[in-house]
């Protein structure tokens, strides 16, 4: 795939980690630790913190 110049490939795959595999729990996991980290941000970013 191709990005234009300017992109930035800020991006990861947390479920791409070959040392453990994806199982239910873990992605169930990863799930709730990105709602909780977009919850952090946005907060923050409301100055409710």
């Amino acid at each position: 795939m191709k990005y234009p110049p300017n992109c930035t490939h800020n991006c990861r795959s947390v479920f791409r980690d070959s040392v453990s595999p994806l199982t239910k729990e873990r992605y169930t996991r990863l799930w709730i630790q990105m709602i909780n980290q977009i919850e952090r941000t946005t907060a923050t970013a409301s100055g409710l913190q």
